[in-house]
């Protein structure tokens, strides 16, 4: 019910340029955060499973260094035909937590996140209203 500030970024890789999108809004202790990257096309090769699976790896390892934090949970959680991961972490004093689905269609990565200084997913029912809430039109 709130409009969400949105961050547009540009950066330079190995594979060429990635264009990084992100929408966010706070409602008291929690953020509510819908991020996704533009690879170039053909960059994501979603047929290896190989890859998929490191890739999500790679991108909750990353989460669990920036935040110091441990992991509670991590499940595969296809996104109709696309691979999809659901996980859990928390970090901090007093105990924070994220909640997060990655989800990888064709050349983007989007990452649906809930972050919550007070930690209460259990009791929270707008999380998961949220998380479940990400539909995908006919992207490209």
């Amino acid at each position: 019910p709130f409009e969400p500030q949105k961050l547009v970024d540009t950066m330079e890789a190995a594979i060429g340029s990635i264009v990084t999108n992100q929408y966010y809004a706070r409602e008291g202790p929690t953020t509510f955060m819908l991020s996704f990257w533009e690879y170039p096309p053909e960059s994501l090769p979603l047929d290896s499973a190989d890859f998929v699976q490191e890739f999500f790896e790679a991108t909750i390892a990353e989460s669990l260094s920036s935040t110091q934090g441990t992991l509670i949970y991590q499940t595969t959680d296809n996104f109709f035909e696309w691979p999809a991961q659901l996980w859990r972490l928390e970090f901090g004093q007093p105990t924070k937590g994220i909640k997060a689905r990655g989800i990888l269609t064709h050349h983007r990565f989007y990452l649906i996140q809930v972050v919550s200084l007070t930690n209460n997913f259990a009791s929270d029912p707008y999380p998961d209203r949220f998380i479940n809430s990400f539909k995908l039109n006919n992207e490209p």
